[in-house]
């Protein structure tokens, strides 16, 4: 039996991947730091033998090889687990190279874009098994109506979410460069990760290898609503499919709005109506991403629209992605992930389309490094237009030193110049400053600094 030990196994698509090794026979230990749910709750159900800290006694005796996360305290400089690890002999992988030994015999579909990578990939696994299409999976978040973020699966079909990011210290190539990718679905393509890609052509650049290096038995499946990713798809062997909410393209929603609970559209191949369609996922952002799902899965022979429509209606999305979070039915709150204009953006719009004339609360953490970066200050112009008010978080310290980090008091001065109230954050100002019709979104991609669990208790005992 071959010993494989994560650290940094905390990490949803870390942590993904030690299942697929799990599932492929192999015993699996790993470590991490400060690992909170639900990810920690992931581990402890996939029986992982994992420690919370970092020391080399964590590693097993016998371990054949090892996979190393990318944040930034897994550097052997810094990081005596990993340091020990290096110095074994025995092989070391990175996220993205250990996935590429799963995927060079499958096909895989690669799920790219700076927003709704998880969500799309999460629904595209999800109706294809609803279907019976029993697809392999990779996912970096938890979806509700699966029972693993990631799953071998039993055909060649593998769908797996692909991030741009650097697959690690030693390798600056964006992750989904290594998944063999058979197809594509492009969400958008925004600059992000400033911290990496200082422009927007160096952000741009590993989509355009992504589009290029398609067979021409592939398949991308291009979002329309950004003409960017259609633009550079321009020397795209593959098969071009177009989709998109209200846009001309091959596959469009249209007449898109809230029914009760549900989000409700009609459906469109070309100029050819299928029909309506309902999901439990709110915004006009998600039924993008489910057009996407159903555009290439239909174009690829493994789903027909009438599956979809039968089986779209049961799939309750993922963890903190416009997550529901309240208990009470008074003032909704929904957990999303804040960690990018496009994300916020999508995520403010959504609530406002959904709930109406209802005061928007929002609860914001400066998490990511772009939202902390002084050169992005600008996305404050415009983040929070639509809510009522907003409550934002120091910005995250880790890495502060490695860029230009704008401070609390910079964020707060640009978020108020737009014309949003905003103010420092403090649990019991936000409690008590909720309107008893209201909303509150809280954005993040941390955990409000530990206070995200007592926040949202706090607000469903005032509104019980």
């Amino acid at each position: 039996m071959t010993r494989t030990h994560f650290i940094g196994i905390g990490g949803v698509g870390m942590s993904a991947v030690a299942t697929l090794a799990q599932q492929a026979g192999d015993q699996v230990s790993g470590s991490d730091y400060q690992v909170y749910p639900p990810a920690s709750t992931y581990l402890e159900e996939r029986g992982f033998d994992w420690h919370d800290g970092y020391s080399p006694a964590n590693i097993p005796a016998g371990v054949d090889r090892f996979v190393i996360g990318m944040n930034a305290k897994l550097n052997p400089e810094v990081n005596d687990e990993v340091k020990a690890a290096m110095e074994t002999g025995q092989p070391i992988f990175s996220f993205a190279s250990f996935m590429s030994e799963i995927l060079k015999t499958r096909e895989p579909l690669v799920v790219a874009g700076s927003s709704g990578k998880s969500t799309t990939t999460a629904i595209a696994a999800w109706l294809l098994r609803a279907c019976g299409v029993e697809a392999g999976y990779m996912i970096g978040a938890r979806a509700k109506d699966l029972a693993t973020t990631a799953d071998l699966g039993e055909v060649p079909t593998f769908v797996i979410e692909g991030d741009e990011y650097p697959s690690n210290h030693f390798d600056p190539s964006a992750k989904f460069l290594h998944y063999c990718a058979h197809d594509v679905i492009v969400t958008s393509v925004s600059h992000d990760h400033v911290n990496v890609y200082p422009t927007v052509t160096a952000f741009e650049a590993p989509f355009r290898i992504l589009l290029a290096d398609l067979p021409a038995g592939g398949i991308a499946a291009l979002c329309a609503n950004h003409p960017r990713v259609v633009e550079l798809a321009k020397e795209c062997p593959a098969q071009i499919v177009t989709y998109g909410v209200d846009v001309k393209a091959d596959w469009c929603a249209r007449h898109v709005r809230a029914h009760g609970a549900m989000t409700v559209f009609e459906l469109f191949k070309g100029e050819q109506s299928l029909g309506q369609f309902e999901t439990q996922l709110i915004g006009a952002h998600n039924v993008q991403n489910i057009v996407g799902v159903i555009a290439w899965a239909v174009e690829r022979g493994l789903i027909t629209p009438e599956a979809a429509r039968a089986a779209l209606s049961n799939f309750r999305g993922i963890a903190r992605r416009l997550e529901r979070v309240s208990k009470q039915e008074t003032v909704p709150v929904y957990e999303g992930f804040g960690s990018s204009l496009e994300k916020t953006r999508a995520a403010i719009t959504a609530l406002k389309d959904h709930f109406g004339t209802r005061a928007l609360t929002v609860v914001f953490e400066p998490h990511a490094f772009s939202w902390r970066n002084r050169a992005m200050l600008s996305w404050y112009d415009t983040a929070f237009l639509g809510a009522a008010r907003v409550f934002i978080l120091p910005p995250e310290e880790q890495g502060k030193a490695g860029h230009d980090q704008s401070s609390h008091e910079e964020i707060l001065a640009r978020a108020n110049a737009s014309g949003v109230a905003a103010e420092a954050y403090d649990r019991a100002r936000v409690i008590e400053s909720v309107e008893r019709e209201g909303v509150v979104l809280i954005l993040t991609s941390g955990n409000l600094e530990g206070d995200l669990f007592p926040l949202c208790q706090g607000l469903d005992a005032a509104f019980a």
